[in-house]
């Protein structure tokens, strides 16, 4: 039966809050325990390198594959055109508040008219009827100055602002070619850390160690012989990002 501790060390890797040297009172017991958990990958002692260079490759493409989300909602939200629904200070917005101003304007100034007639018969006064009918005559003016300037030209249907957010080419940001850099560096480490052991490199999709769905994981190495010590084990994961932890279980005795 598991000691307490060896049961305490598979909650804790379980749990991803274990990673450095770690003493079991059986390694092979705590590794086979942990190993079923999402996110902990077993994996044997001397394919650790590798396994770690796999899993910088892993992160390094969720990196490359959340620039160029990023990029294309950005991308559609410069090209996207403007909801007339949503109001703003868009073309919309502003030619119905000019047909609300006209609404308003003839509103007004039909009923003067109206009256301004009865009184220049009532009083012969033809100013009463004259700045009623001189308002209307702007009115109608401004209306057909506004519809001839409204007229977009025949050019205005290529104009950028138009185009089809869809085929906007993405991938060429910012962003997205340092994420791409990123992640040739790190496939050009999972490919130096077979070349140190004098070994083809595998195909690295059909390579199940170091892969996990999840982009944070644990390595776990059950090492019995006590080949990896404290300093070995920093000059291998001094260059691992958090997500990815690295725990080496040898015996307590």
């Amino acid at each position: 039966m598991a000691s307490e501790h060896d049961l305490d060390l598979v909650a804790r890797i379980s749990a991803g809050d274990a990673s450095g040297l770690l003493l079991a009172d059986d390694p092979a017991e705590v590794a086979a325990a942990a190993a079923p958990v999402d996110g902990v990958v077993r994996v044997d002692v001397e394919d650790l390198a590798a396994a770690i260079a796999a899993a910088r490759v892993g992160l390094a493409e969720r990196v490359v594959a959340r620039a160029r989300r990023a990029e294309q909602e950005l991308v559609a939200g410069v090209t996207a055109p403007s909801d007339p629904g949503t109001g703003g200070d868009g073309p919309a917005h502003h030619a119905d508040a000019d047909r609300h101003a006209i609404r308003f304007s003839v509103a007004i100034l039909v009923p003067a008219l109206a009256g301004g007639i009865a009184v220049y018969l009532a009083d012969g006064l033809l100013l009463a009827p004259a700045l009623p009918a001189v308002g209307l005559a702007l009115v109608v003016g401004v209306v057909l100055a506004h519809r001839r300037g409204a007229a977009p030209p025949p050019s205005a249907a290529l104009a950028p602002e138009h185009a089809d957010p869809g085929a906007v080419v993405v991938g060429d940001g910012p962003a997205v070619r340092a994420a791409e850099a990123h992640l040739r560096r790190q496939q050009a480490g999972w490919k130096l850390a077979w070349w140190e052991r004098g070994q083809p490199v595998p195909d690295l999709p059909a390579w199940s160690a170091g892969r996990a769905t999840d982009p944070a994981i644990t390595l776990v190495s059950v090492d019995v012989a006590g080949s990896l010590d404290a300093d070995a084990h920093a000059a291998m994961t001094a260059a691992t990002p958090a997500p990815v932890r690295v725990a080496v279980l040898q015996p307590r005795s």
